[in-house]
């Protein structure tokens, strides 16, 4: 391997490190991706519904002797 080709693989890894693909265009690996990268695309806000709950606590217990 050339010292040309060397470089141009190291630059190569680079790239890929910072997670810039061939365009310039920023690509990211979903386990290494994170909130704050994220946020810089997406308004994150959360979603969170109870009713899913509703029939665990509210279940009415009926507690039989023999």
């Amino acid at each position: 391997m050339s010292e040309l080709e060397r470089i141009e693989q190291l630059e190569k890894e680079i790239r890929e490190l910072k997670g810039l693909n061939n365009e310039g265009i920023p690509t990211y690996s979903f386990s290494k991706i994170r909130d704050k990268e994220l946020k810089k695309f997406l308004s994150i806000k959360k979603a969170i519904s109870y009713d899913i709950f509703e029939s665990w606590f509210n279940n009415s217990i009926e507690i039989a002797t023999p």
